[in-house]
């Protein structure tokens, strides 16, 4: 066993799970405050490549206290991924498929779920199968060149000549086309310079709770999020204990996992017909 965790150190695998959710609370926190101040872009890419360094380095360290250090590096980056990754992919769409994007995008988790499940068969050594799947990580650092940045963050920092050039790239893809002068500075049509003039105010956490619909719908939220998070993490932990094999224990959650989300949109579309 690596490391001896036996007799008094059985503790350390349930502390360094722990430390790696500390990690994704931290990763919420930082990387969101980041997006927002920097760009949902290079936040994203910042996370992606220490999420790829952190994993890769905890293959090879020799100690535990080392691979516990990367295991928060990568449970913070990961977090980040995760929702840098759902901010942009809601904010490139309307509002009449946001629900169906967002219910999607958590496919591509499941997915990764049953993905590991099959390489960690074929790979027995954990060693190289940390190094190995972190290692694909990097690919996606390339990312930076392909995708572009968030339009609406773009507007919001009143940085519209590039936010002119992403959503001339929607605009030519969906073959549709906007009014004239959306750009302009002279006051005379519509155009986004009006709608997001005052976007340069300053906002912060505590506007959640001041008027009492916002505070209402945050609490609410908050709440929600907690308990949906707990349950779906404590079903996750729990999955060794099923007994049998491991990996067809994985495979079975991910595909659960994967029919839960495909259950969850069609009740989603349903209701947005009704």
């Amino acid at each position: 066993m690596t490391w001896n965790l036996v007799c008094e150190k059985m503790i350390l695998p349930a502390t360094t799970q722990a430390i790696f959710y500390i990690g994704v609370l931290l990763g919420s926190i930082g990387y969101g405050a980041m997006a927002d101040k920097f760009g949902r872009l290079p936040a994203l890419s910042v996370a992606l490549t220490s999420l790829s360094i952190g994993g890769f380095i905890g293959g090879i360290v020799p100690d535990y206290f080392s691979f516990t250090a990367m295991r928060m590096v990568v449970g913070g980056s990961a977090s980040g991924v995760f929702i840098i990754a759902l901010v942009m992919g809601m904010e490139m769409v309307g509002p009449s498929t946001r629900v169906l994007v967002g219910s999607s995008f958590q496919y591509f988790f499941a997915f990764g779920y049953l993905t590991l499940a099959v390489i960690a068969a074929i790979i027995d050594d954990w060693r190289i199968l940390q190094v190995t799947i972190s290692s694909v990580g990097l690919l996606f650092i390339g990312y930076y060149w392909i995708i572009p940045e968030s339009a609406r963050w773009l507007l919001q920092r009143q940085k519209m000549e590039q936010a002119e050039k992403v959503i001339a790239l929607v605009v030519k893809e969906n073959k549709v086309t906007i009014p004239a002068g959306s750009f302009s500075t002279n006051g005379e049509s519509w155009s986004f310079r009006d709608q997001f003039k005052d976007s340069s105010k300053k906002f912060h956490i505590l506007d959640l709770f001041r008027s009492p619909h916002l505070r209402r719908t945050s609490l609410i939220i908050f709440f929600t999020w907690m308990v949906t998070s707990g349950v779906y993490y404590g079903l996750v932990q729990f999955t060794l204990d099923l007994g049998r094999n491991d990996y067809v224990n994985l495979l079975i959650v991910a595909i659960t996992e994967i029919l839960a989300y495909t259950v969850e949109i069609g009740r989603a579309s349903c209701r947005e017909r009704v």
